[in-house]
């Protein structure tokens, strides 16, 4: 059976805090900015914790950017899905 005349499913992909919601992975809060200017008043002290406490997130943050925003249900999903423009061999 050759699959015909689909159309490509097109996603927005997600922002890394959609990601994470999607994942449902805990981690612990990052301290509030209002703004990015605030880091000007930042002491050492107070980067080196706000280094530590992102620590958890950095594995994630690398998967999210490998995978472009789409968690990896998603993925395996869409690679089911054929699409005209699909070079693989979709009849079985």
């Amino acid at each position: 059976m050759r699959l015909i005349g689909l159309s490509a499913l097109r996603v927005t992909t997600l922002s890394f805090y959609e990601y994470l919601q999607i994942k449902q992975v805990q981690l612990p809060p990052l301290p509030p900015l209002k703004s990015l200017t605030e880091l000007f008043d930042w002491t050492p002290p107070q980067f080196y914790r706000a280094q530590e406490i992102a620590v958890p997130y950095v594995g994630h943050f690398h998967e999210y950017l490998i995978r472009g925003g789409f968690p990896l249900r998603e993925i395996h999903l869409a690679d089911a899905v054929p699409t005209p423009n699909c070079s693989r061999d979709w009849h079985r």
